[in-house]
């Protein structure tokens, strides 16, 4: 038995580096696929794992599944009885979103960051495309954005990888990390890649004129090596974004700035859409909370599915 971490995935197929640098094409054994998990993928790219492997074999085994730190989970948008894990056992990942060509909307961030803050996993927002923020609306649009998740304790950081604009920071940021990357097709993941790795081979997509959203050139999930202590996952466009195994009574825990005025409310259970005295309600109505952020947990509260985006 020989153990490794998963570096890439196909759906079908992994890739995973033995400690001594050796890189084997892996399968899951069968038995693991059926052991209660309702996941589309059992393994993820950054889960630590034991294979089976003879030199003379053309595939390893993929056998045992060690303990995850945390992990990034979605509900699978076409089988909602099922979940896929993005990635597992990462220190950051990078949201990376865009205000115009394609607009990443407020309710796909929001989704996201409630499931990071449920399963553990620090989130650093990357707002790319700066350059083409350059009418009033969308300056306006981008200086609220920072404020909002500044306000609640999110790192934001302005990237203009076409003007090679802030990727000092993303790198400062990165540099000691186990980092993903994650976002909408077209958002410029893989152009991000290439800034930081010129020698990796990635494939950069193109916007789609008619709908102005991102034509998903990645179809595996890879981890690449900065350098001996830095990793980062770059992972397909994600269009949706389905919260797993939420209840209502917990969904208030995973918005900081909800959570911390809730404390506040005259019922000890209030959960904020319709009881009297309600000092969230009373927070938004103020200005202390964001309209958009009390609109995305309304949504998720009510389980609008149709505003996963």
């Amino acid at each position: 038995m020989i153990d490794g971490q998963i570096i890439s995935s196909t759906g079908k197929e992994y890739e995973v580096k033995t400690a001594d640098g050796k890189i084997i094409r892996c399968v899951v054994k069968g038995k693991l696929r059926t052991m209660g998990l309702r996941s589309t993928n059992p393994v993820a790219v950054g889960d630590e794992v034991t294979i089976d492997y003879d030199a003379g074999k053309k595939l390893g085994l993929i056998t045992t599944l060690k303990d995850r730190r945390n992990f990034i989970v979605r509900k699978a948008t076409n089988l909602s009885w099922q979940y896929q894990i993005l990635v597992a056992n990462v220190d950051n990942v990078f949201l990376m979103v865009t205000l115009s060509q394609p607009k990443t909307h407020w309710a796909f961030i929001d989704r996201f960051l409630v499931s990071a803050e449920a399963y553990g996993v620090p989130v650093t927002i990357l707002i790319n495309k700066t350059d083409l923020y350059t009418t009033p609306d969308l300056k306006d649009e981008q200086v609220y954005l920072k404020a909002v998740y500044e306000t609640i304790g999110y790192t934001v950081l302005d990237l203009s990888i076409k003007n090679n604009e802030g990727l000092d920071i993303v790198e400062q940021t990165a540099n000691g990390k186990n980092n993903a990357l994650v976002g909408n097709s077209g958002t410029g993941k893989s152009s991000l890649i290439k800034a930081l790795l010129p020698d990796a081979n990635v494939k950069i997509g193109e916007l789609s004129q008619i709908h102005q959203t991102g034509k998903n050139t990645t179809s595996s999930t890879r981890l690449y090596f900065l350098d001996d202590t830095t990793t980062i996952i770059d992972t397909p466009g994600v269009k949706g974004f389905g919260l797993v195994n939420f209840e209502k009574k917990h969904l208030s825990h995973y918005f900081p700035e909800i959570f911390s005025i809730g404390r506040d409310c005259a019922f000890a259970d209030c959960t904020h859409t319709h009881e009297p005295q309600c000092a969230v309600k009373q927070a938004v109505e103020k200005g202390q909370i964001a309209p958009t952020r009390y609109d995305s947990y309304l949504d998720m509260f009510f389980d609008d599915e149709k505003k996963y985006r």
